[in-house]
């Protein structure tokens, strides 16, 4: 059974990713528009990062029947504007998420070893 999912509630990166001002709190953003991805997993070189894209990517053609590429973080910059990035690993290993926390857009500080932002 594959689940619709219409529209997602993207965290306070995608305000910096989308070029909103860093004051945004929340997006409403689609995944999947008439089955068509709309968001692509930017993933570091590292082969954890790219595990964990993978998973991310399996776990999304199941539940919403696209398929989401995986990209770096170079390759997104230079992707259309309007496509969500769902950004994979820290500010060490991805120049998104660097970015992300230098705009004070996500907070790492209190987070546990094994954790993770939505």
């Amino acid at each position: 059974m594959r689940a619709t999912w219409k529209a997602l509630v993207v965290g306070m990166i995608v305000g910096l990713l989308s070029g909103l001002p860093s004051s945004a709190s929340t997006l409403e953003a689609p995944l999947v528009s008439h089955g068509q991805s709309e968001a692509v997993i930017v993933a570091a070189q590292n082969e954890f990062d790219r595990f964990v894209a993978a998973e991310l990517q399996r776990y999304f053609d199941v539940f919403t029947g696209a398929t989401f590429e995986i990209v770096t973080p170079e390759e997104a910059r230079r992707r259309p504007s309007r496509l969500v990035w769902l950004l994979v690993g820290g500010p060490r290993a991805n120049e998104l998420v660097r970015e992300a926390a230098v705009n004070e857009l996500v907070d790492f500080e209190n987070l546990k070893t094994d954790g993770f932002i939505l």
